[in-house]
């Protein structure tokens, strides 16, 4: 199911291709070393951070502006905190940022367009682990359902999945849920449902269904989910 590549680098392209992201929305990916030395001023609580945490700041914020320029947003912006440590995305925006050690990936459109995003990117767990975490984060017949895949590529394939659902669904609902409280119930080549199993208001009772599109690459998993 990888994806045939002759390099490791991920660039845009790809990346929107292989998650088949919308044209309304805008997507910006590239390595955190080399994102994260982009010149940029540090909100106080990121100055007092370690250099491995400002690079990381920085290459998120960095590829959340590119996002937001690719889906038509006319300033260079950079975000600042806002509640719960999250992004403040310009008015009438909204997105995503996720990085992992080597890779940051972010996801911008208007919310006349799509009312929220989730984007996640993770290195592939390696099988011990997978095994130490795996009660945490999905049930034997999640891991299941992933016929094509070792249970450790699908146990880190499903955490992705369940991280861009909860950054997608937590700004509008502002309620913490664990990874038990979502529960995969059907796999597809590209798409990964994920069923609620408590309510999360009127607009997400429990039982609701949603579809997160994921790649697969030699390093890496990316999901996305638009609302």
């Amino acid at each position: 199911m990888f994806n045939d590549y002759q390099t490791r680098v991920v660039n845009v392209h790809d990346l929107r291709s292989a998650l088949s992201v919308p044209a309304t929305v805008g997507l910006f990916v590239g390595t955190t070393e080399e994102l994260g030395n982009h010149g940029m001023s540090l909100p106080h609580s990121i100055s007092r951070a370690s250099k491995k945490r400002q690079r990381e700041f920085v290459a998120g914020r960095y590829c959340a502006s590119r996002a937001l320029k690719s889906a038509g947003h006319e300033l260079d912006v950079e975000l600042p905190i806002g509640e719960d440590k999250l992004p403040n995305w310009p008015s009438g925006w909204t997105g995503s940022i996720s990085h992992c050690i080597t890779v940051t990936v972010a996801v911008a459109s208007q919310i006349s367009l799509h009312a929220s995003l989730g984007v996640d990117v993770e290195e592939w767990m390696d099988a011990q682990v997978a095994a130490n975490i795996q009660s945490e984060i999905g049930l034997p017949s999640e891991i299941a359902l992933f016929h094509d895949l070792s249970p450790h590529h699908a146990l880190t394939l499903l955490f992705s999945a369940k991280e861009t659902l909860y950054k997608a669904l937590y700004p509008s609902v502002r309620q913490f849920f664990d990874f038990k409280a979502v529960q995969a119930v059907n796999v597809t080549e590209s798409t990964l449902t994920l069923r609620l199993c408590i309510s999360l208001g009127e607009r997400w009772p429990c039982g609701s269904d949603l579809v997160v599109t994921y790649a697969l690459f030699p390093d890496h998993v990316f999901t996305m989910l638009c609302l």
